[in-house]
């Protein structure tokens, strides 16, 4: 396999070469490397990944992309099981799809909230959407209530979406006894049961 420095260069890949070997790197990533044999410097790979090192990825990040971005936990346990065909190690790589797509706010500190113990005595609550892709029903919409000491209404903790706070609701929920309770505005850290649920629906 014969690999084209112009090429790599024109694709914003940096080469280096010294002491008898050589790395390409992108973005603080070693994407291939090798040593120096005779006048040739050879790519230290096997036939199972060359096409890999020749598109620029290793076979960790290829991996990564085929399922899906999974967490690094998950493909070094899919790794252990022998599932993943020429991976033997899992290596900790700079994804810009993951980073983006798991990015979350900065959580409170867990302190000072006491789990309730009675079961409906305090209720979280979100509405989430559009979502990306529909449902079968054909909803993008969707909202989550999770009894706070089962997880499976006393009281319902919500953020201020109009849906929340509509008058028809707020009746509602006068009328059957139903204590409400607001976060702070633009901070979900404060409606973190909820906020969470959500984000484990949608991956």
């Amino acid at each position: 396999m014969l690999i084209s420095i112009g090429q790599l260069d024109d694709q914003g890949y940096n080469v280096h070469f010294g002491a008898g070997q050589w790395k390409v790197v992108k973005r603080s990533m070693v994407i291939a490397k090798g040593k120096k044999q005779g006048t040739l410097y050879m790519a230290e790979t096997t036939a199972g990944d060359a096409n890999t090192v020749a598109n620029g990825l290793s076979l960790s990040k290829l991996w990564n992309q085929r399922l899906g971005h999974m967490s690094e936990k998950g493909m070094k346990m899919l790794v252990a099981k022998g599932k993943l065909p020429d991976l033997k190690k899992v290596e900790s790589e700079f994804c810009e799809p993951c980073v983006y797509g798991k990015k979350k706010r900065v959580s409170f500190a867990k302190t000072g909230r006491v789990p309730k113990a009675q079961k409906l005595e305090l209720i979280h609550s979100d509405v989430f959407g559009p979502t990306r892709v529909e449902s079968l029903g054909g909803s993008r919409f969707y909202v989550t209530f999770i009894d706070d000491a089962t997880h499976k209404v006393k009281c319902l903790k919500s953020d201020n979406g109009g849906e929340y706070i509509s008058t028809e609701f707020m009746d509602y929920c006068a009328e059957r006894g139903i204590r409400m309770i607001k976060t702070v505005p633009r901070t979900p850290q404060q409606n973190g049961v909820a906020e969470r649920m959500n984000r484990t629906l949608n991956e």
